[in-house]
């Protein structure tokens, strides 16, 4: 359910999702990042280590940062372009939902543009 970021949700202790990159893999909500600490290869031994979560709401931190950001006291921690592939990515499963068709987010940025 939870990182323990909230206290409303009891943390837990059970990975349900594994976000797997090159450089290494995040388990979430356990936390724990997987990587080489040197070379990479079927080989070669993995780490893991966890990674802290600052016990705060999210919603709330991410209604602090955007009001900073807008204050002009913190600089924002995406960019306008990563914010808006985003909002593509979700407006094409959105339209796909709907439509029962293939939608690709290049066609959505286009249309934005």
């Amino acid at each position: 359910m939870s990182s323990g970021e909230n206290a409303a949700y009891p943390k837990q202790d059970q990975p349900c999702y594994l976000f797997a990159g090159t450089k290494g893999s995040l388990s979430v909500p356990t936390m724990e990042l997987w990587s080489y600490p040197g070379d990479a290869g079927w080989y070669a031994p993995l780490s893991r280590a966890a990674v802290d979560v600052p016990l705060a709401d999210p919603l709330i931190e991410q209604l602090r940062h955007f009001l900073a950001v807008i204050a002009r006291t913190e600089v924002p921690l995406i960019s306008v372009e990563d914010a808006m592939g985003t909002l593509a990515v979700v407006e094409a499963v959105r339209e796909a939902a709907l439509s029962g068709t293939r939608v690709f987010p290049d066609r959505i940025m286009e249309q934005a543009a």
